[in-house]
């Protein structure tokens, strides 16, 4: 993407019919067109260098330098924005991104695309959902996989009709996932429309009825909602079926780790990782945990709680310092779950008191309180 960008850039910046439009450098002195080029190409690439090795203070300096030859050159401005994210400033990145975005008004949305979802990324690490679902919504088409997180950002700034079209979007080309039912129902409980529910619910898991997930959901709203006849019979058909298994006895929970495994090593399915790294973590079988939490963040990168329970992990062998990395990373897919993020700061603190940051660990004490 950044490289598409910078290519772009130098095509255009680097011919010699946009060198005759530039204006003279800032200390109005007669440099010649070579000269100028020569001073904008030394900037450029030690900005480059600088980034490539972690110097972002320094590349926005070169890059700041730059500008004052060509002002109004977008890539520049994106590219200082870039830096700024990777310090973590999001608000001075969110402000550059912008102009980048007003600068490049005539450029083709194959390039613009990569500012708007810089932006889109910017806004949501602000929290700024109703923005970023302006990015979003402008992205969803020629970036098909953000479409769930613009649903998601739908959600979060309640507009749920909306959010349920577009999930009715993805349901017809035969690609939602079962999770996203889950975020469906979800909806509609906001909307607070237990017929819908039930009948979404009813529907598939008529359309799969030999899977976990749907009965699951069905069985858990009915218990949710009080409709305990309906529960009871939904609960005796998926134990016949083999579905569903009778409660476990305490003793007999050891045993179904080795189980689970060898479930999940074959099939790869989110519900059985789930289900086997809290099991492992209840049983503090913290070796099981970090090596299953490790594989469903590279399986299933968008779920947090894979991130939540291999920091968990990392913090009970005492590994603080990957565990900070890991749980900031997690973090950042925790949509509106203050309860998952509740879990996430407090696992935070315990890693960033283990590696000795103390400040750290009491600014997020705070947002606890």
């Amino acid at each position: 993407m950044q490289k598409k960008l910078i290519i772009l850039f130098l095509i255009l910046f680097l011919s010699p019919a946009i060198f005759a439009q530039i204006e003279e450098p800032i200390d109005k002195t007669k440099i010649t067109d070579a000269k100028r080029k020569q001073k904008f190409e030394d900037y450029f690439f030690e900005a480059l260098k600088e980034k490539a090795i972690g110097n972002y203070d320094k590349a926005i300096e070169n890059l700041e330098k730059c500008k004052i030859i060509n002002a109004d050159e977008f890539t520049l401005d994106f590219e200082i924005a870039l830096n700024y994210k990777y310090l973590k400033d999001y608000e001075k990145a969110i402000i550059y991104s912008e102009k980048a975005l007003k600068e490049a008004a005539t450029v083709d949305f194959d390039t613009k695309k990569w500012i708007l979802y810089q932006l889109q990324t910017l806004y949501g690490l602000q929290k700024d959902y109703q923005k970023r679902a302006e990015m979003l919504k402008q992205l969803v088409d020629a970036m098909p996989d953000l479409r769930f997180v613009y649903i998601m950002t739908l959600k979060n700034i309640r507009k749920y009709d909306e959010a349920i079209a577009q999930m009715n979007s993805i349901e017809k080309q035969g690609k939602l996932e079962p999770y996203q039912i889950g975020f469906m129902l979800g909806i509609f409980d906001r909307l607070g429309d237990n017929d819908k529910q039930e009948q979404w619910l009813k529907q598939h898991y008529k359309k799969f009825p030999n899977t976990y997930f749907y009965p699951k959901q069905l069985l858990q709203f009915y218990k949710a909602k009080g409709y305990l006849d309906k529960a009871s019979q939904l609960e005796q058909e998926l134990i016949n079926k083999g579905i569903l298994s009778p409660e476990p006895k305490t003793q007999g929970l050891q045993a179904l780790i080795p189980a689970l495994k060898a479930k999940y090593d074959n099939q790869k399915s989110y519900k059985v990782l789930k289900e086997l790294v809290l099991l492992a973590a209840d049983k503090q079988d913290w070796q099981t945990v970090l090596k299953y939490a490790a594989d469903g963040t590279e399986v299933f990168p968008n779920q947090p709680l894979v991130y939540l329970m291999y920091g968990v992990g990392l913090n009970n062998t005492k590994a603080y310092k990957k565990s900070t990395q890991i749980l900031e990373s997690g973090l950042d897919f925790v949509l509106d779950n203050p309860k998952m993020e509740h879990d996430f700061i407090k696992q935070l603190i315990i890693a960033y008191n283990g590696i000795g940051n103390t400040k750290k660990a009491n600014q997020l004490k705070k947002q606890l309180n």
